[in-house]
């Protein structure tokens, strides 16, 4: 066992958790961490006030200045706010807008001038220099912005999206994320489309590093207690790299990411991948000699790295395999804490990590305190249990979103059919339900029916249910799933709608000949909703404004084809509205969480009952 001191925690490291290629299951959760909530009720908005009653939108960076106030990017709102120390009050000093109808986004502009009616983009980063003077990252502004004495300017970059280096107001930026400053307040930029960039404090001067990075997202320099040089923390794509003079050492996560290429690691990286216990790194915080904290995206957990004996451990969160979030948010210790998107980090007074909980929309915090709770998964059933003989039939169609990276009883079709069963009205047809997932990875619309047609020919079903999205839609095949694919359907509507139409319309002939019932069930990616749903995703892709314009001509296409609807759109967009609402999407994987498809299946039930086909004729 090897411990280090991490400020006002003591963290056990245990050897075999850690480089050996192992499962994230075998990573105890790290006794003495207790995690609270520092301000932000849970609901929608960006009121000011007691940080309890406070609301956020989408808090992504966090920045401590010299007395102990924590200062946030709340992203979605487009404003920094300021959590007083001494009074725990919220208090917004950048920024201005009014929210979207949804209530969950405030559209962005750009504005400089006195803080409070200057405008931001989806401002992403922040830090304070030792001058006092706040830096943010205005990510789709693709520039820096300073705040000082009331007043907002435009440090570094323009409104141009470049790579360009050179006078800081003449150099471009691109989506500039995480922010950090060394002690001679050098500005650093970890830029997520062009890599890592410095401006110099007494030149202006912007160069960028040559560094092998993907797509990093934060940055944190630290200084070496021993020596009288800095060491750079970069977290990317691929995982945790650790610079100091000339020496790089790389933490690396051998993963699926969203346009799931698989990338190649030189095999000079230390690889911790095993089965992920690295996790997805994503926000920084120093917190002692030689250990750094981070939060990590895909598991929701938040974690620690001593990059110098090579060991991790888990401070907070259960990390399980799901891609998808399968835990609401939750403070009490350690192994029963529970994020939603935790985002940027930092280390405040007398040894607190603050994290920015983006998918709860509230500030969280870690403390210690002297406890023990171990973390011991459970097996899960994987595939669904045999049906009796006689069982009323439905077969879910869909593309990944019907079924990925689930067990059978948190599936959709696990617990529709679990639903049906219990209820007294079903009951009254003397049968036993069975639900047949069949889904296809990237199917559009026009190919699950004519697997539908197929099979209606050799197989024997009473019913099924299609789950339509946005990929679907029957489109280019080029664009990746994601805001892009959104945007340019959004765009393109009367291109795709005569078809969908025309397809839907094909399914509802289909089963009224074959005298089955049909139900469709249309769904929105979090993208499309709410970005503080899926924030990895949002950030890989490049694009955190959402994009809904999707939903009008779908709703359309399945109320003109005749075919009984499920609208998932509303059902989810009020969820999402409720202070600390369980997470409907995972935080780096796109698909459902646990409570998403809990949500799914309790909507298609619902009316599925109040139909009742197994009771009469479709």
């Amino acid at each position: 066992m090897h411990r280090i001191s991490l400020g006002a925690f003591s963290i056990a490291f245990v050897a075999a958790a850690c480089l050996s290629p192992t499962s994230v299951q075998s990573q105890n959760v790290e006794s003495g961490v207790v995690v609270g909530t520092l301000a932000g009720s849970g609901a929608a908005g960006f009121a000011d006030g007691p940080a309890a009653q406070a609301s956020f939108l989408m808090p992504t960076a966090l920045a401590y200045d010299a007395s102990g106030n924590l200062y946030v990017a709340d992203t979605a709102a487009q404003r920094i706010r300021r959590v007083a120390r001494v009074t725990a009050r919220v208090v917004t000093v950048a920024g201005s807008g009014e929210t979207r109808e949804s209530g969950l986004w405030v559209d962005g502009g750009y504005a400089d001038g006195p803080a409070l009616r200057a405008k931001f983009h989806a401002p992403s980063g922040i830090v304070i220099a030792h001058s006092g003077t706040i830096y943010v990252s205005d990510t789709y502004n693709h520039c820096i912005r300073a705040i000082s004495h009331g007043m907002v300017t435009t440090y570094a970059g323009s409104l141009r999206a470049g790579n360009a280096d050179g006078p800081r107001r003449a150099a471009t930026f691109s989506r500039p994320l995480g922010l950090a400053v060394d002690s001679r307040d050098n500005l650093y930029v970890a830029d997520a489309d062009v890599g890592l960039r410095e401006i110099d404090a007494r030149t202006g001067a912007v160069t960028t590093f040559k560094m092998l990075l993907f797509t990093p997202f934060n940055v944190l320099i630290a200084r070496q207690p021993d020596t009288d040089s800095d060491v750079m923390v970069i977290a990317d794509v691929l995982g945790i790299h650790i610079a100091s003079g000339t020496s790089v050492v790389d933490f690396n996560v051998l993963d699926q990411i969203a346009n799931y290429k698989i990338y190649q690691i030189p095999a000079r990286h230390k690889v911790t991948q095993g089965l992920r216990p690295l996790g997805n790194p994503y926000g920084l915080a120093l917190a002692g000699d030689g250990a750094i904290v981070y939060s990590d995206l895909r598991f929701n957990t938040i974690r620690a790295l001593d990059f110098k004996s090579n060991r991790l451990a888990i401070l907070a969160g259960q990390a399980t395999e799901e891609g998808a979030n399968n835990g609401l948010t939750r403070d009490g210790s350690g192994a029963a804490a529970r994020f939603n998107g935790p985002m940027g980090m930092a280390a405040g007074p007398n040894g607190v990590l603050a994290v920015a909980d983006a998918g709860s929309r509230q500030i969280r915090v870690l403390t210690r305190r002297a406890f023990r709770s171990p973390f011991s998964p459970s097996p899960k059933a994987l595939f669904p249990p045999p049906a009796p003989r006689g069982a009323y039939t439905i077969a879910y169609l869909g593309n990944s979103f019907a079924w990925w990276d689930t067990d059978w009883e948190d599936s959709i079709q696990g617990q529709l059919q679990a639903r049906l069963e219990a209820d007294r009205f079903f009951q009254r047809g003397r049968r036993k339900a069975q639900v047949i997932p069949m889904y296809f990875v990237g199917a559009n619309i026009r190919a699950l029916r004519e697997y539908l047609r197929s099979l209606l020919l050799v197989r024997p079903i009473d019913a099924v249910v299609v789950q339509l999205n946005t990929f679907a839609i029957p489109h280019r095949r080029d664009v990746n799933i994601g805001p892009a694919s959104s945007i340019e359907l959004a765009a393109d509507a009367q291109r795709w709608l005569p078809a969908l139409k025309d397809t839907l319309a094909g399914i509802h002939r289909d089963c009224l000949q074959a005298r089955i019932a049909c139900l469709v069930v249309s769904h929105p990616f979090a993208w499309e909703l709410a970005s503080n749903e899926n924030v990895m995703y949002g950030v890989l892709q490049g694009n955190l404004v959402p994009q809904g314009a999707i939903e009008k001509p779908v709703r359309e296409a399945v109320r003109a084809s005749g075919l009984r609807f499920v609208d998932m759109w509303s059902i989810f967009r009020t969820e999402m509205n409720v202070p600390g609402h369980q997470p409907l999407f995972g935080t780096y994987d796109p698909h459902f969480s646990v409570h998403g498809r809990a949500t799914v299946a309790q909507a298609v039930a619902r009316e599925l009952l109040r139909w009742a086909p197994w009771l009469r004729n479709p």
